[in-house]
């Protein structure tokens, strides 16, 4: 039912926790070792834990978002939706332009077609 709350268990990603734990640790640098890219919202908050002083590396991202996958901790959530906010602002505005450009195209063409049909009948 879409009004019953449902409880969901999420989990972090490896290199999250592993990074997180390590900096509990006092660790703040090293390279987190896995075998695949890391999701978008993993590469985002080892960014973020940068930014904050650490340095960590990873295999890079393969820019997929896995929802509830992200840490909790409030600065790093906040951090991440700016990012994607950021990202989808802008896929949205190539996705614009795109279907703007095409049609701006046509209005200029008919636009000229139809200057070049008054210019014409000025020589009936």
């Amino acid at each position: 039912m879409l009004n019953e709350v449902q409880q969901v268990n999420l989990t972090l990603h490896c290199e999250i926790l592993l990074a997180q734990f390590l900096e509990n640790e006092g660790i703040r640098r090293g390279v987190i070792g896995v075998s695949k890219a890391c999701c978008l919202s993993c590469a985002i908050v080892l960014n973020k834990m940068n930014i904050l002083g650490g340095r960590w590396r990873a295999s890079g991202t393969h820019g997929k978002i896995y929802p509830g996958l992200l840490p909790r901790n409030s600065v790093l959530e906040a951090h991440i939706k700016q990012k994607v906010d950021a990202m989808l602002r802008d896929e949205l505005d190539k996705i614009r332009l795109a279907i703007e450009s095409p049609v701006r195209a046509i209005r200029q063409e008919a636009e000229a077609i139809q200057e070049e049909l008054e210019d014409l009948s000025m020589y009936k």
